[in-house]
């Protein structure tokens, strides 16, 4: 016997062939839940940092202030800018949080 991995996004899953879909079990991945304890470092400082942006604001709502940031969002934005490396020494974390706060900047 031999093992199959399907990876679709969670998007394009609608127009996929339910049959398709049904000869699989289902596993739901989210860039949270491959996040390594260093990179959650970047993550973490990312997240308080606009949590005091949105208190500054006196907004209330982290959607008034970044209208598109979902729950992955940071996550995902940190995993791309520390180029999925596992083990990020403290320069690149800097650079990573620094990467993704202009980004997250740009949203505002």
């Amino acid at each position: 016997g031999f093992k199959v991995i399907v990876i679709v996004d969670d998007t394009a899953k609608g127009r996929l062939d339910l049959p398709f879909l049904n000869r699989f079990e289902r596993q739901l991945m989210r860039p949270s839940d491959v996040i390594t304890k260093r990179q959650m470092l970047v993550v973490q400082s990312v997240t308080e940092w606009a949590q005091k942006i949105v208190t500054e604001s006196d907004l209330g709502k982290t959607g008034y202030v970044f209208p598109c940031l979902m729950k992955n969002s940071i996550p995902s934005a940190v995993l791309l800018a520390l180029d999925y490396n596992l083990d990020p020494n403290p320069e690149e974390r800097q650079r990573a949080h620094e990467h993704v706060i202009s980004k997250l900047l740009r949203l505002v």
